[in-house]
């Protein structure tokens, strides 16, 4: 998914905007696979298919063309969160899953009608959900909830089992018990030499949720609790687009 953002932001900055719009004539919108097509697997159709298709809609989102089967999307992406408010597969969420989600389900409810109470009533949770994983240096964490013990897992019960479908259940209890038995104490990343432990404050969590605050507050003003209204957000496609005109 990335990987055709990536293209599509090379070829806005590369060519003129009458190029462009033959570009995406030619493209039809039509050559992106659909990620919860009825022939994809459970894992596609749920958090997989929420985090690889965000990086396709925002092509969908950036080129105000329409998006097949909005609708469907909305209800995985409604069904997706946890009771907490979030929407990653372990417990205190985590920053990526969540913001795609909240992204989605944001410019959703600027594009269309269809289940806007439920998004608003989504969003509002959400927002309290980020505010609960900022430090008092004033970054954001990964998660408090770090699964470190057995207690840790009977802990979290309530959390395999937020919603009502079972395969949501299944995936999440699968991937927490998979941190405890990986020993997953340390999150090691790409960007930096040493990792970080889940509760610490770094830039990546504190990007996303900010970002994800900025969005909800577009929407719904005041309900994120931040100062972020006028907030600029990048004009092109990727990782921090956001058009919040309609």
């Amino acid at each position: 998914g990335e990987q055709d953002v990536y293209y599509g932001r090379v070829t806005i900055e590369t060519i003129g905007n009458e190029e462009l719009t033959a570009v995406g004539k030619s493209l039809g919108f039509s050559a992106f696979p659909n990620p919860f097509g009825e022939k994809t697997n459970l894992q596609s159709k749920y958090m997989h298919g929420m985090q690889n298709g965000f990086h396709q809609f925002e092509i969908y989102f950036y080129w105000k063309r329409h998006l097949q089967r909005l609708a469907q999307i909305v209800d995985v992406g409604l069904m997706m969160q946890d009771r907490d408010g979030f929407f990653g597969p372990t417990p205190g969420g985590d920053a990526c899953h969540d913001y795609d989600t909240i992204h989605t389900l944001v410019t959703a409810h600027r594009l269309a009608e269809y289940r806007n109470n439920d998004i608003a009533d989504c969003l509002k949770k959400a927002a309290a959900a980020i505010r609960s994983n900022q430090n008092s240096d004033g970054g954001f964490c990964q998660s408090r909830k770090q699964v470190c013990s057995r207690m840790d897992l009977m802990r979290h019960f309530p959390f395999y089992f937020s919603g009502h479908h079972p395969y949501l259940w299944y995936y999440r209890a699968r991937r927490t018990f998979g941190v405890f038995l990986r020993k997953e104490q340390i999150i090691q990343t790409g960007w930096t030499k040493e990792g970080r432990a889940w509760a610490d404050s770094n830039l990546w969590d504190t990007w996303f949720r900010c970002l994800a605050l900025a969005e909800i507050e577009s929407v719904l003003p005041c309900f994120s609790d931040t100062s972020l209204r006028s907030a600029k957000f990048h004009k092109t496609i990727g990782l921090g687009y956001f058009n919040p005109q309609k």
